[in-house]
């Protein structure tokens, strides 16, 4: 099916043939025809009840759908008109809730059924103002349906809307009937004949007859079988004689000329001006031309107008047995909520348990598979988390040296920092230092302890070197004179060396320490590089 377009199936159960119709309405409102299909209901064997035709339709429908290619968008059945009791309302009211309300009261008084025995449906058809409606009551008994709906499961079908036939025939000749005309379509079946009268843009009665093709077979005489042109409906019986035509079209018409008159006298009926002649009858062109003749009134065979719907080959147009399953078609096309739909209440109240229970289950499913697709999502992500984790775990081990050395540099400036004072910066006592030793002296490491002392060790030729050394470290502003005391010095002179080698440390104090009295903040040792404290390397 293509998007954007409504599918209506609609079928015509017949005591002769089954008929089956597919319509699409575009977007812009065209109705196009899909597809139409009709099969022959089998004939009864030897043992089988000739009366029974259920077992018989059945096999005809699913044989019908077979070829039809299934049932596409809305599955239209229709009661046919003489199992339903139909009745034409005058209500005060416009508004449907309160219409609703005045319905089941009046079905007590106008329907032939007993309480709980009959489907009630009913569709507006008219209002006058705002305080008049008009609309068409329809019942069925419960069996009836029942019966029908056990018809259509045995084809594998459940239909969505089960109608009333004679409207679905009146309905697909709507679009021929003028302003101010009033048209009957008479579909001549094989047991049955339905009338349904047309009048501005409507059905406005339809009645039933048993009176078919079957009472004219039956005043056939044995003069050879029938043989309409085309693949049109066969009748495969013998041909009546014409004293046998003659009578049964006389009868016919009598029965249509009363159902005629009923309509007139009623307080919103009028005189017919037309008739149209379909169903599979309409083919024998001798049988209507005696009842043309015997009713005396304007009639001629039409099939379904061609302004109906789109068709893409003129030479396949559906002849006037299609008019009921086109009709139904068209109108589930339009259906909408307060059309007829005699389908059951309790099937309707089964259908919305079914489907609340379907759409629980399906429900459920649908929070089971979230969960699950949940579930995996966050498995998938774990999974790239760990990943992503040991893949950062083994670059973090390939720059394990990297980050020592950063984490050393760290912990070095950082206790740099904490040598630092603000009025003898760490860099200014270092400079100073290096600039007070004498050559060829050499400084081999300057060490801050405790933000408050500095220790200067270093090498020198002579002990008088090293007193030398701190009589210059006294005299730097960096330090309290009293607070520079030499340390012990140590001779490394030996065999391999040439001249004297002393080693000596003085420890310093800054000129800003803190009295001893005073809490003191823990300090750190920063420890400069061999390679910076020669005294070669001094600017």
């Amino acid at each position: 099916m293509r998007r954007g377009k409504r599918y209506a199936t609609a079928i015509d159960l017949g005591h002769a043939q089954v008929k089956v119709a597919t319509l699409a309405r575009t977007p812009a409102g065209t109705v196009e025809l899909v597809k139409a299909t009709r099969v022959d209901v089998p004939r009864p064997v030897a043992g089988q009840n000739a009366e029974d035709l259920s077992a018989r339709q059945t096999a005809a429908l699913r044989e019908a759908l077979r070829l039809h290619g299934g049932v596409s968008g809305l599955f239209v059945s229709a009661l046919p008109r003489h199992l339903v009791a139909a009745r034409r309302l005058v209500l005060p009211s416009v508004h449907r809730d309160e219409i609703a309300d005045m319905v089941p009261i009046e079905a007590e008084r106008q329907m032939p059924f007993g309480p709980g025995e009959a489907e009630i449906s009913f569709q507006v058809i008219d209002q006058v103002g705002d305080a008049e409606s008009h609309l068409m009551l329809v019942g069925a008994a419960e069996r009836e349906l029942v019966a029908h709906m056990a018809l259509l499961e045995g084809a594998g079908q459940e239909p969505d809307v089960i109608d009333v036939s004679s409207f679905g025939t009146g309905s697909a000749y709507l679009s021929t009937v003028a302003e101010n005309e009033t048209v009957a379509v008479v579909n001549l079946g094989r047991q049955v004949t339905e009338i349904s009268i047309l009048r501005a843009g409507r059905v406005v009665e339809s009645r039933s007859s048993f009176f078919g093709e079957q009472k004219l077979l039956a005043a056939a005489a044995p003069v050879g079988p029938s043989a309409p042109a085309g693949d049109r409906l066969q009748l495969d019986a013998p041909t009546p004689s014409p004293t046998g035509l003659a009578e049964w079209a006389e009868q016919l018409a009598r029965e249509l000329r009363r159902g005629f008159t009923a309509f007139q006298h009623e307080s919103y009926g009028s005189p017919i001006h037309r008739v149209i002649f379909c169903g599979g009858l309409a083919h024998n062109a001798e049988a209507i031309s005696h009842l043309s003749a015997a009713l005396a009134l304007p009639a001629r065979v039409e099939p379904p107008p061609p302004s109906l719907f789109a068709l893409a080959d003129p030479a396949k147009a559906p002849g006037p047995e299609f008019a009921t399953a086109l009709g139904l078609a068209l109108r589930g096309l339009y259906y909408q909520p307060g059309c007829i739909n005699l389908i059951p209440r309790k099937v309707v109240a089964e259908h919305v348990r079914v489907h609340r229970k379907r759409f629980l289950t399906n429900a459920a499913c649908l929070a089971l598979a979230l969960l699950f697709l949940a579930a995996a999502a966050v498995s998938v992500k774990y999974v790239r988390l760990d990943a992503r984790r040991a893949e950062l775990e083994q670059q973090l081990a390939e720059w394990g040296s990297e980050i020592k050395f950063i984490q050393e540099s760290e912990k070095y400036f950082r206790d740099l920092n904490e040598a630092l004072d603000k009025d003898h910066p760490a860099v200014d006592v270092i400079f100073d230092i290096l600039r007070r030793v004498p050559r060829p002296s050499t400084v081999t490491s300057i060490d801050f302890k405790k933000r408050d002392v500095v220790v200067v060790k270093g090498q020198v030729h002579s002990l008088e070197d090293a007193s030398e050394i701190v009589k210059k470290l006294k005299e730097s502003p960096h330090f309290r004179r009293e607070g520079v005391v030499p340390g012990p010095s140590q001779n490394r002179s030996g065999p391999a060396i040439h001249l004297p080698i002393w080693e000596y440390e003085v420890r310093c104090e800054l000129a800003s320490a803190v009295k001893k009295d005073q809490r003191r903040r823990p300090g750190r040792t920063a420890a400069l590089p061999t390679s910076t404290t020669g005294r070669g390397d001094r600017g």
